[in-house]
Formats: structure tokens, sequence, C-alpha cells
């Protein structure tokens, strides 16, 4: 990770906002009516012990519609699901905003790769850092990590990315620890055979994953606070502070104290601003089974999807939708 990541990320911020005042005044180039809209198109999301890919099945069951399918795909994660999108391999993909600013940045995983194409349709699903040890494992911080066999996630995942910066931030390095690249169903088995002290993943809050290792044995979240989290945040600004409450599983006591960040869901400036326009009038239209797809949904509007900044630019067809509907 680089140092001046925060500094990149501010300017990216700037930039992106520029780019979508442009974009404000642009033609839409296929129109605003989303039943003219056609096409199968593949949207990337994670492992099916994960958050990401039962959401995504509701999600592309909301936007299809008409002469518009929208197939939901497992992937690796983030990471895998920016460059298929980037590479035109999928239509769509999930990514939290820390991969999604990589991956348009051009930095850290994706140094030297060119990611200028990529946008934004919605923001959705906030996630939260999950480190998951045993109850009687005596970890209790990211520094107690050292010399423990560590899920980290799967090659290509945001998991993988998170935790190797979170290591750094302690002055820890694969080295220090046993890593195990593997996704978040093979690390719920690992934990289960005692193969792996830790779990990390990075999900909206219940996750399948925490819940089947929960079931196998005593468990506890290792907390993401005080002098470990002030140093995340100040490394990575796409972070931000929050907790994963006492009642998202029944062996946490209290609230726990960990990072988090949003999940946007990404396209390129090839989908047309039809398709585009059409994809996000569908959605709405079914908010409801949205909503009702995960507890991280609960609070998901018009408004949520496109409030606060984007490292990644607005695509023009969403900005127009969002402008028709008065929330931009």
């Amino acid at each position: 990770m680089k140092k001046n990541t925060k500094r990149i990320f501010s300017l990216l911020v700037v930039l992106a906002v520029l780019f979508s005042l442009a974009s404000c005044g642009s033609p839409n180039q296929g129109g605003s009516d989303a039943t003219e809209a056609s096409g199968n198109f593949v949207m990337g999301t994670g492992g099916v012990a994960g958050t990401w890919y039962p959401l995504g099945g509701v999600m592309c069951g909301a936007m299809t519609a008409g002469k518009l399918n929208v197939t939901v795909q497992a992937s690796g994660g983030g990471v895998e699901n920016v460059r298929t999108v980037l590479s035109g391999d999928r239509d769509l993909g999930m990514a939290g905003g820390d991969i999604a600013y990589y991956g348009y940045a051009g930095t850290s995983d994706f140094e030297g790769e060119d990611g200028s194409s990529l946008r934004v349709l919605a923001r959705f699903s906030p996630m939260q850092s999950h480190l998951v040890a045993r109850a009687n494992s005596g970890i209790n911080s990211i520094a107690d990590l050292k010399g423990k066999a560590v899920g980290c996630g799967a090659v290509g995942s945001g998991d993988e990315l998170a935790i190797r910066g979170f290591l750094g931030t302690v002055g820890l390095t694969y080295d220090d620890i046993d890593e195990y690249l593997i996704s978040v169903a093979e690390q719920a088995t690992a934990f289960k055979d005692r193969k792996l002290d830790v779990m990390y993943l990075a999900a909206s809050a219940p996750t399948s994953g925490v819940l089947h290792a929960a079931s196998q044995a005593e468990c506890k979240l290792v907390p993401i606070a005080g002098s470990e989290r002030e140093a995340i945040l100040n490394e990575f600004p796409f972070f931000h502070a929050t907790v994963i409450p006492k009642t998202a599983y029944t062996f946490l006591k209290e609230d726990a104290e960990t990072v988090g960040l949003d999940t946007l869901l990404l396209c390129t400036t090839d989908l047309s601003d039809e398709v585009a326009y059409a994809m996000l009038q569908n959605l709405f239209d079914n908010v409801e089974s949205v909503r009702a797809a995960h507890g991280s949904m609960a609070d998901f509007t018009i408004e949520s999807a496109c409030e606060g900044e984007f490292a990644v630019p607005l695509h023009p067809g969403a900005i127009k939708f969002y402008q028709d509907k008065g929330v931009l």
C-alpha cells in the first residue's frame, strides 16, 4: 500500500465530482425509457457462503424485466469483479469502496492497469470487517495475529487485499503469519477443523460464513479499535469506524468495534446509458424484495444509493436516473 493513498483518494474524489458534473449536461445516448432496454448481462458477486452472492441474486432478479435479463455469478470477490468488469468478461460487479478506488486509480494490486472506464451505478450494503477467533484463543488485536494461522480470503478478493493492509499498519506481513488464501466457506471448514486460528472477512452482518463457524465452535469477534483502528482510518480513507451490533450474532455480548466500508455496484462506460438507467429503474421498482434480502439493505433507498462522495465517477445513465428522481 502506498503512503500517499489518502492524498490520491482526495484528488480522485475531486476528479470524480468534476466528471459527474460534466456528464450531467450530456444527452442520454439511449433515452430514459426502461422498457426499451434489452440484452443479457452478468453480475459478479462473491463466494456462495458470503453476503454478496445471495444478495446479488435478488438484485439481479429485481433488475430483470421485459427484454432485460441480469444473471448472478459467484466469484472470488471484489478484485476479480473489478478485473472482469474492466475486461468485459462481466457487465456488472460488486466491490468494496477500497477495491473500486484501487481499480480506478491503477494502484495497489492494480498497479499499471487502466481502470479509467470504471463507473458506479449505486452504493449499497455497508460491510463490516470481521476477525473471528475462538473464544479462548487469547487473540484480542490485529497485532496478536503474529504467528497465527489466519484465513485471509481467496486470491482475487477484497478481503485478501484488506487484511494485508491491516497487517501492515501494525508492522506485520505475511512472513509473520501463516496465511491461508481461501474462500469464506473454506475458512469456516478449516476453522472448524482447527487448521485456522482466525478468519477474516468483510461482509454485512450477519453473514453465513460467521454463522457457520459459530455453529461449530465457541467464537468471538476480535475488536478493531483504539490505535489500530485509527491507523487503518488514517492510511485507508475509504474505511470508516463502525460496529457489528450484538444482535447480529448470538455469541456477542456487546457491540464489536471494527471498521467498515460501502459496497459499490460497478460497470464500465461500455454499458449504454439506456441499459444503466433501465437497470436502476427496475431495481427500485422492485426495491422491497431487495430490502428484504438482507438486514444491511433495510434502509436502501434511491437517496442512499447516490449520496456522498465517490472516488469512481457515476455512470452517465445513473446520473440521469438519479437526476430524474430528484435526488442528485
